[in-house]
């Protein structure tokens, strides 16, 4: 099952900052969490069907499941990352995804 976060940075803050905050921080720290399992951040470089995308930056995070994830999120470095990450966040959402074989 996978978690993806699609997120805009604050207008107040630096595309380098972030990055090298990103992958100083949020990558091993996420990858420290029991629920998950891989770990990716990605810049949204464009969009097929319109001229800009939503959103500037996705998450891609492989979880154990939604209830244990947002467990992690909620308690110890998981809730401190989480009010980190949200000094740098202007919007965001987060949608779980499960495979179509993993359907029937």
């Amino acid at each position: 099952m996978k978690a993806y976060t699609l997120f805009t940075l604050k207008k107040t803050k630096r595309l380098e900052n972030y990055v090298d905050w990103s992958l100083e921080q949020v990558r091993p720290r996420m990858l420290k969490m029991p629920s998950v399992l891989g770990f990716v951040d990605y810049q949204v470089i464009g969009a097929m069907n319109k001229p800009k995308a939503s959103y500037t930056f996705v998450e891609e995070i492989m979880i154990t499941n939604p209830k244990e994830f947002e467990h992690d999120n909620s308690v110890g470095d998981g809730v401190k990352l989480a009010e980190e990450w949200n000094e740098w966040v202007e919007d965001f959402e987060v949608i779980y995804c499960k495979d179509l074989k993993e359907i029937y």
